[in-house]
Formats: C-alpha cells, structure tokens, sequence
C-alpha cells in the first residue's frame, strides 16, 4: 500500500483498471467507470450524502450488511477518512486523512491492503461496473485478486416515481422553506444553490448544533431528491406525449389518403405540417378538395373480415360519428381518442 504525503493528508492508489473477480461476476473498472465515481464524490449529491466530509475508511467493511459482525468487519469505527479522488493512467487514487487509530494501524503493519466498496450497475450478462464509492476497508486479503469480495454493494432500485404534480409540490414547498431561511428569492435558482451549499459548509465546519445541522442537511437532500424525481417523470411524459403525437399524425396522414385529399407522394411533407401545427394543417388538409377517387376500388367486393390497425378501426369510428353527428374530424377524434 504505497502512499504520498500531502501535509495532514496521504494519496494512495485505491484501485488498477481492469476486470476483476466478484461473487456475482465481474467487476469492470475502466477509465470510464473511475471518472464516474470522481464526478459522484464531487457533485453536490455526493457532498450531500457525506455531510460536506469525507468517506470512511473502515477495518473490513462493517458497513456492508452482508458481513456486519463477522471477524474482520466488527469495528465501526472510521479510522481515517477519504477527502478526495483522482484518475490517474494507471488507476484511481485517493486523499486520505488518517485518524491516530489508522496511523497505528499502519505504523504496526496489521493491514496491507485497500478494498473499496461501491455501488454497482450491470453494463452486460455478468458483468458490472461501479458507480459510486461508499467506503474503504483494511485489509490483508486484498478482493482486487480474487480473494473473498466485500467491496461491492447492488446498485439500489431507485424505486416507483412518484407523480410528477407530487415531486414538483415537495421541491417547491422545501425550496421554499430554505428559501426563506437563507433570504434568498424562491425563484432565483442559482442563487438559492449557492447560498445553501455556502451554508451548508460553513455548518459542516463549525458543528455545534448538530439538531439544526441535520435539518438542514435533510432539507438539501429532499430538494435536491425531489427535484431529480420531477425531472424524471417530465421526461417519461414527454415521451409518452411525443408517442401520442406521432400516432395523431398518423391517423390524420391515414384519414386524408382514405378520403383521397392527398397522393401518398405528398404525405412526408404534409406530415412535417402536421406534426408543427396538427390542427391547422388538419383544416387545411380537409379543405383541399379530393385529388383520388376512393369507392371505386372497394365497390361491390363484399363483406370482408377485419384486419383493420387500431389506428384505422379509430379512424372508421370517427368517420361514423362524423356522418351521424355532423362534427368536424378533428372534434370526432378528440372524443374518440384512446385516453
């Protein structure tokens, strides 16, 4: 365990790129995988998470649930602790400040090793990649070589999320709440972050009113949690909204070729018409008098089974209720449309 000094703190080479032995499979660590976790360690999420202090570097890994009072991984103390992280060509390094109980341990040579201990994600069949690094442990039987693994834990489920009316409704009532305190307007977001991360350090530096300290730290994380779960389930219904959209379109572009308004040559432009403004094109379209004649071809065919897309079973509704209520195409579909 090679170390460099750095006044109160020491860098040392934490993990080697590579892939690596682990009781579910392998563990790949790249570059890529190593600036995540770097990225992690310094976003305000993982400040956040860590009080504005550092990771604790364990005897084992007591912390793991997988070996909580085991010999080797019984002492919940942190004997030092891991301030900074850095990728380098050869692997990740990290800062450590050591308390006199790591110091001792190290001077005495009870322990040789580092093993991390991170969340992971699978990237392919037996195969994951860590994302964020939760603690370091001593040890003499270094995982990096295969021997039993205690660095790893499941990257956690991030759960059902909630609807996004009750995400933005507790990021706005926190961010207020916080917002006053730091007299900092609501809507001034990037002030009201800075004025709460200059806050919350100078409370993680001078802690002597660890009740409040708490419950500022709770506040950041609910925002800050509640924000990502907002941003989440808008995306999800973007994406439906965009779905939606596309199947509108394509039931208007269906109705116009039925009705003979347009020749399928001209449907990709008057989809890109369709798709900027549904509704005005859509009257434009049906204003357009028929450029192809539609019965002559089915005429006389008979009774057929049905085949017919959801789409076009849509579509064939809409036409009846146009025919008995005399509504306008766009009216129909809007009463019809699948919710």
């Amino acid at each position: 365990m090679n170390s460099e000094h750095n006044n109160t703190f020491e860098r040392y080479k934490l993990v080697a790129f590579g892939e690596h032995p682990h009781r579910k499979g392998r563990q790949r660590f790249d570059r890529a995988a190593a600036q995540a976790l770097v990225e992690d360690f310094y976003s305000l999420k993982g400040r956040l998470a860590r009080r504005f202090g550092g990771l604790p570097v364990y005897v084992g890994h007591p912390d793991d649930a997988e070996f909580t009072g085991r010999a080797g991984h019984d002492d919940t103390r942190a004997h030092g602790w891991v301030h900074g992280l850095e990728v380098c060509d050869d692997g990740l390094y990290m800062r450590v400040k050591w308390a006199r109980s790591g110091r001792d341990l190290l001077t005495e040579a009870h322990y040789k090793y580092l093993s991390p201990r991170w969340l992971m994600e699978p990237v392919e069949a037996d195969v994951y990649r860590p994302v964020r690094l939760l603690s370091v442990g001593l040890t003499n039987t270094p995982n990096i070589l295969g021997e039993p693994v205690a660095n790893a834990a499941p990257a956690e489920d991030p759960g059902e999320v909630a609807g996004v009316g009750q995400s933005l409704e507790l990021a706005a009532t926190t961010l207020a709440a916080v917002a006053e305190r730091l007299e900092v307007p609501a809507e001034d977001a990037d002030g009201l972050l800075e004025a709460l991360e200059q806050r919350l350090e100078s409370v993680a530096a001078n802690d002597t009113a660890p009740t409040d300290t708490d419950r500022w730290f709770r506040l950041a994380e609910d925002a800050h949690t509640a924000r990502e779960q907002a941003e989440r389930r808008v995306r999800e219904l973007e994406t439906a909204l965009a779905q939606q959209q596309t199947t509108h379109v394509d039931t208007l572009l269906d109705h116009a070729l039925r009705e003979g308004r347009l020749q399928p040559a001209e449907a990709a432009s008057w989809r890109e018409a369709l798709e900027a403004d549904p509704a005005a094109a859509n009257a434009q379209l049906m204003g357009r008098d028929r450029v192809l004649k539609t019965t002559a071809r089915t005429a006389g065919l008979g009774q057929r089974t049905s085949t017919q897309s959801p789409s076009r079973q849509l579509l064939e509704a809409v036409n009846s209720r146009m025919a008995e209520t005399g509504e306008d195409f766009q009216t129909a579909w809007s009463a019809l449309r699948p919710a």
